[in-house]
């Protein structure tokens, strides 16, 4: 029985070995999969950037009235590409790229005068903010990124004429606010989030910095 038990310990222990080895290299090339891609799409990022963007489906705005920057969305470690033209009549717009299937696609575009808050990239939620409206009126639109698609989840509408705020489900029905606070739990539920990336002109020099290295995306979640 001794010797049973000696034979059954030793191959107990050499299958936990076994197996936290091969856990180890699914790890590691797991990771150097990801550090491929991420590279790969901040590639894609730069030679799009190069290049006259596509605005509006007619308007083409020039590389130096650009502005953009990099922040993860949804913790993927592919940072998704956040871009602002400083073009005259397009000043303050902003898009959202991500690299789906091999292409820079847009994921999401502001409306005007309205920009990226709160970053919940845990959760893959981010929220569109409009401030500084007619009247002082203010929105919030949480955004939920899945699947190389972004869709509406909630909404919270300011009026600065008539100082009534009014709640959104995703559909655009008036909810409650209890509601309305039971979707931000479900969405957000206690998740860190961080700002919106710095935004740099988008030079040559400023894409070989930031899009054409290995350096990963520098961002301080808050609490």
């Amino acid at each position: 029985m001794s010797r049973e038990r000696d034979f059954i310990r030793k191959v107990l222990i050499w299958i936990s070995v076994m197996t936290l080895t091969v856990s180890g290299i699914f790890q590691i090339n797991s990771q150097e999969v990801q550090a491929a891609s991420a590279s790969t799409a901040k590639k894609a990022y730069a030679a799009f950037l190069s290049k006259s963007v596509n605005w509006d489906g007619s308007t083409y705005i020039a590389p130096s009235n650009l502005k953009f920057g990099l922040t993860d969305i949804n913790n993927d470690s592919i940072p998704e590409l956040y871009v602002c033209t400083k073009k005259w009549n397009y000043n303050y717009d902003y898009k959202l790229y991500s690299y789906v299937n091999g292409k820079v696609k847009c994921i999401y575009s502001f409306d005007r005068y309205y920009k990226m808050g709160q970053i919940y990239a845990s959760k893959g939620v981010f929220v569109n903010v409009g401030t500084g409206l007619k009247y002082g009126s203010t929105v919030y639109t949480y955004l939920k990124y899945s699947g190389g698609k972004v869709s509406k989840k909630a909404e919270r509408l300011y009026s600065g004429y008539t100082g009534n705020t009014t709640y959104f489900n995703g559909t655009g029905k008036a909810i409650s606010f209890k509601s309305y606070k039971n979707i931000l739990q479900n969405l957000t539920g206690g998740a860190e989030y961080k700002k919106a990336p710095v935004l740099y002109d988008n030079t040559t020099a400023n894409r070989n910095a930031k899009l054409n290295t290995k350096t990963s995306v520098s961002e301080n979640p808050v609490k």
